[in-house]
């Protein structure tokens, strides 16, 4: 007898607890999330995709920065004043002494500079205007400077074009980025959420088994009042119903476990109480595995990157090669200068100033660091070209690997299917009979177990052939444009 008062306590606390977490589950609010509705919410507000979109966009910027340095700009520099009093040393140019003097004087200078790079020769055009007064002695001196200045590198790689390219590179790789985290994260919600559907039914599966323990727990109490059940019968019922309290509360607290991970990965706040509806509607599919593999190959994310990864290294080859180059730099300005003692007559017949030079910059050596650089580009190429190769055939085992699955869970589900209707009717067989007495309680609950297994492998197939076809799906995402 006190076993039983023991064990009776025990499934009162356990009914209590139950009682207590549902009717405080229910007391909060919550919204109830479909599958569709979940990922618009973690492809607006997931971690991983602000973190992709944040990418996108510092690197939209940054092309466009380069794009901006292409187009002219301006700059004024002004020094006013600027005060000087030191000594210094002169040469006489007639006898070749050197004299020191005093320099005592104040001087403003300012100037504006107008620049045009020209992107297809990768010359630069400008503009400098200047003007200059120095106050010595009671004395002005002013000076006006305006020259136009063209410089043009020849037979020189186009470093402008090349960082260009590269930035443009960068920007394509950060929108295969973004493709890839919205493809990914839109799989692995329905991963999580259709696991998370399972943990749900896992828990009402749970509850009606807790249910129909009490249910035999009644009947049994009865029996056992009549003379129809033993003492030791009784106790075995009682220790099924406190065996199921038991699942079910490790069930609440797996299922709670599942919800708010949930939760997180989607971007949801912690603390907003969901609830999730779904129906598991199996779909079949028609595709054969070659055109799924054509198409996986034209999407796959991890392709793109690589490609654009091999373009990169070519670029980073011909920058290489460019620190080494031959180069001859044209330098040609025009302009007008004059200086006057007042500034009335500071724009009045100005002196033209003409100046052209051509400059040569030939490598002769530099101990092989040149060529190691390149050699290092060129392995860094190689890379890239085995990552591409490696990629496609790690895809096309993964197709195999799909289709294959998909045979399996096919079976797999008919099989399931199959079983949970045999056991379900089992069951309501059993109970039957447990009601009149040709079984025992052992039996009913081997019953009860057969029927709790079945329903768990029916829905775990379910979820697997879902799974399977959404993972066909995602090869099958093409990326926006």
């Amino acid at each position: 007898m006190r076993i039983r008062k023991m064990i009776r306590s025990f499934v009162s606390v356990l009914l209590l607890s139950h009682l207590t977490v549902t009717t405080t589950a229910i007391s909060q609010t919550s919204e109830t999330l479909t599958l569709n509705r979940a990922i618009e919410i973690g492809l607006e507000s997931s971690h991983e995709i602000k973190q992709a979109k944040s990418q996108l966009e510092q690197s939209r910027h940054s092309l466009n920065a380069w794009k901006s340095s292409y187009g002219s700009y301006a700059n004024i520099e002004a020094y006013a004043p600027v005060f000087t009093n030191r000594f210094r040393e002169i040469p006489d140019p007639e006898t070749g002494k050197i004299h020191i003097v005093r320099q005592n004087h104040i001087s403003y200078r300012s100037s504006l500079i107008i620049s045009q790079p020209i992107l297809f020769s990768d010359g630069t055009l400008s503009l400098f205007n200047s003007l200059y007064n120095l106050r010595q002695d009671g004395e002005n001196t002013y000076q006006s400077d305006i020259t136009l200045n063209f410089n043009q590198p020849l037979f020189k790689t186009s470093m402008r074009k090349i960082d260009l390219k590269r930035a443009e590179l960068i920007l394509q790789q950060a929108q295969v980025n973004y493709y890839q985290q919205k493809r990914e994260l839109t799989y692995n919600i329905t991963e999580k959420f259709l696991n998370l559907l399972g943990a749900q039914k896992s828990l009402e599966l749970a509850r009606e088994t807790e249910k129909r323990s009490r249910e035999v727990y009644q009947l049994g109490v009865a029996k056992y009042r009549t003379g129809l059940f033993s003492e030791m019968d009784l106790l075995k019922v009682e220790v099924e119903v406190a065996n199921d309290q038991n699942a079910l509360l490790n069930q609440q607290e797996t299922y709670q476990k599942l919800l708010e991970a949930f939760k997180l990965s989607i971007g949801l706040p912690i603390e907003k109480q969901i609830d999730i509806e779904h129906q598991l509607q199996i779909d079949s599919i028609q595709i054969q595995e070659t055109d799924l593999l054509d198409q996986a190959i034209q999407n796959h994310p991890e392709r793109l990157l690589n490609e654009i990864s091999i373009k990169v290294s070519e670029l980073e080859i011909k920058l290489a090669r460019a620190r080494r180059q031959f180069t001859i730099d044209m330098n040609l300005e025009y302009g007008f200068s004059q200086i006057r003692d007042n500034i009335q007559d500071l724009f009045r017949r100005p002196e033209m100033t003409q100046i052209a030079n051509i400059g040569f910059n030939i490598p002769l050596w530099d101990s092989g660091q040149n060529k190691e650089r390149v050699l290092a580009a060129q392995e860094e190429l190689t890379r890239s070209q085995l990552t591409l190769q490696y990629s496609l055939d790690a895809l096309k085992v993964e197709i195999k690997e799909i289709f294959v699955s998909l045979a399996k869970n096919k079976r797999a589900l008919k099989l399931a299917e199959s079983t949970e209707q045999k056991a379900q009717k089992s069951y309501r067989y059993s109970v039957m009979q447990f009601n009149t007495g040709s079984i025992s309680s052992d039996e009913l609950s081997l019953a009860r177990q057969r029927l709790n297994t079945a329903s768990l492998n029916n829905l775990r197939a379910k979820i697997d052939y879902l799974l399977t076809i959404e993972k066909i799906n995602k090869h099958l995402t093409e990326m926006e444009k």
